[in-house]
């Protein structure tokens, strides 16, 4: 129980998950690009890019097919 931050009847956060979540907003940035050209130029654009391409990987949520004609392509940003 000494770990438990925040109100039970909300669920249940730990100071250990919390910490793991300051991780991850560390890639979050105060202007977004309006350009690939422009995210492709700043580190933290391309690492964030690289982290949630290996989520889909890890996730095993996607994978990469060739194209046909009978498929549509959905984009990203």
């Amino acid at each position: 129980m000494d770990n438990i931050t925040g109100q039970i009847k909300e669920g249940v956060s730990t100071r250990s998950s919390i910490s793991n979540y300051c991780r991850h907003t560390t890639f979050v940035s105060q202007i977004e690009p309006k350009l690939i050209e422009e995210a492709l130029k700043d580190e933290k654009w391309v690492e964030a890019m690289r982290e949630e391409l290996n989520q889909f990987e890890r996730n095993e949520v996607w994978c990469l097919v060739p194209k046909t004609n009978e498929m549509n392509v959905i984009g990203s940003k």
